[in-house]
């Protein structure tokens, strides 16, 4: 099923101002709503970072990494900002590293419920 922005635009800002109407006025009423949400903090980043508002989500993926320090947030959300920034390449690494680190790898399977083998 196509999404809003087929056959409307081929760039990532554009197909997100389509969707969105105002992507950045849409991240910032969903920190508003829900500003100590790791999750919202990783989603506003990316699209404040696809947006173009690179400070803010730079700001933001300073403080999903000292969540992350401090066991507060996923450790895989700091990615979803680096992919914003078009930070591909330390994106990966940081999911190179959790997927190295066995606790990481654990972890990253017990937060995501879907990933688990069936039990029979």
């Amino acid at each position: 099923m196509a999404g809003p922005c087929y056959g409307k635009t081929s760039n990532v800002k554009s197909c997100l101002a389509v969707y969105a109407g105002a992507p950045d006025k849409e991240a910032h009423t969903a920190l508003e709503l829900d500003p100590n949400n790791p999750r919202t903090l990783a989603e506003v980043g990316y699209v404040l970072g696809v947006a173009g508002q690179t400070e803010e989500a730079r700001k933001l993926l300073v403080t999903l990494e000292g969540m992350v320090r401090h066991g507060s947030a996923y450790s895989t959300f700091p990615a979803f900002v680096q992919i914003g920034l078009g930070q591909q390449d330390e994106a990966l690494g940081t999911l190179e590293k959790i997927a190295n680190s066995k606790a990481g790898f654990r972890a990253f399977y017990r937060q995501n419920p879907r990933l688990s083998l069936p039990r029979i």
